[in-house]
């Protein structure tokens, strides 16, 4: 598939003076799993927009299904009609309508961001891309006591209702287990008791429905 125009002058010399004036995006979105922050797609759109208008440039983001994998096709415009093209393939971690939304989100500001050259620090995606298996997929982790774990565990289940503590327990060993992290980081990240109730309670509802 073709990439770029046959021509290019013009919008390379559009997209050289849009980065000599384009300026970080701001991190202003909050990533609860991760206590930080990240430039979202509306961030960087507002970062880009204005400077895109000025130098005759727009860009057009599409879905299209290549080779049966479906894709986004990112696409940089110029007045002149000359173009940039790149694709960006779409694994939504699950196959339902919110999954792919916020895979198309997530692949959105990325592409935007690859095209046009913006600087951003990022660490969502978790729930678009299941970045977490990716930064934990090589990590080797020694193995613990399994009594040792369980009574970190119990612990922490004192701070909630009685009849949840099994449950609890049992969530935090999956999780552990399945994230390849030790009872003390999974403590951590749950430090935030409301965090860890909001987690732990959709993974109790589909284990009521199973």
């Amino acid at each position: 598939m073709q990439m770029q125009s046959e021509n290019i002058i013009d919008i390379t010399l559009a997209l050289i003076k849009l980065q000599s004036k384009l300026d970080f995006a701001a991190k202003d979105s909050a990533n609860p799993f991760f206590k930080s922050k990240y430039a979202d797609l509306a961030t960087v759109w507002a970062t880009c927009k204005d400077l895109l208008t000025e130098n005759n440039l727009a860009v057009v983001q599409q879905m299209d299904i290549i080779e049966s994998k479906n894709v986004l096709v990112t696409t940089l415009v110029h007045s002149s009609g000359q173009w940039f093209k790149s694709i960006a393939p779409l694994n939504p971690v699950k196959n339902d309508p919110q999954g792919y939304g916020s895979a198309i989100t997530y692949m959105r500001r990325y592409s935007l961001c690859a095209i046009l050259g913006v600087i951003q620090d990022d660490d969502d995606g978790e729930r678009a891309c299941d970045n977490k298996k990716t930064l934990n997929k090589d990590k080797k982790v020694e193995p613990e006591d399994p009594k040792k774990m369980r009574d970190m565990f119990h612990k922490y289940a004192l701070s909630f209702d009685p009849s949840d503590e099994d449950l609890i327990i049992d969530y935090l060993n999956k999780y552990s287990n399945h994230w390849k992290k030790s009872a003390e980081e999974t403590l951590k990240i749950y430090e935030s008791h409301k965090t860890f109730w909001t987690d732990f309670s959709k993974w109790k509802d589909k284990q009521v429905k199973a």
